[in-house]
């Protein structure tokens, strides 16, 4: 029923968390289905950077993702 998100940015990365109270699964069987999880994390490896996620079934799910800020912005 709640979702958040937030970014956090430095000089050399940016850090996205997004948050949900859902139904969670269990992160040991991988995405499964979940065709939007293997876009984000297709997007966040193209980035050149990691992502990490933490689901229990009935407890939601936390993505972390890192990205290098100089790849972003194109400078350096």
């Amino acid at each position: 029923t709640k979702a958040a998100v937030s970014i956090v940015e430095s000089d050399e990365q940016i850090t996205v968390f997004v948050e949900d109270d859902g139904k969670g699964f269990s992160v040991s069987d991988g995405p499964g289905d979940r065709f939007g999880l293997h876009g984000m994390r297709e997007r966040v490896d193209l980035g050149g950077g990691e992502m990490e996620i933490d689901s229990a079934p009935g407890k939601g799910t936390r993505v972390e993702i890192h990205l290098p800020a100089k790849r972003l912005t194109g400078s350096g």
